[in-house]
């Protein structure tokens, strides 16, 4: 079951679409660094988003270190 994305912060949501449009482009889910450079935020900030849209079940774990879009969700 996956959350509505409506209630997504605006930036969650900007989080979410750099990744999407970066696994788009690569293949891949970029790194938290790169998304907190793009993003003018600080590394912590990012881990925290990140693992808000984990658990909103828009994000699941590929390996230890890193983080994909989960697919089976609406864009």
């Amino acid at each position: 079951m996956h959350d509505d994305h409506s209630t997504l912060s605006p930036r969650q949501r900007e989080v979410l679409d750099l990744i999407r449009a970066h696994v788009e482009l690569v293949g891949e889910a970029p790194p938290a660094t790169l998304i907190a450079r793009r993003l003018n935020l600080h590394h912590s900030t990012v881990q925290a988003h990140l693992r808000a849209l984990a658990d909103r079940g828009l994000l699941r774990s590929a390996s230890p270190t890193g983080l994909v879009i989960d697919r089976g969700g609406d864009r």
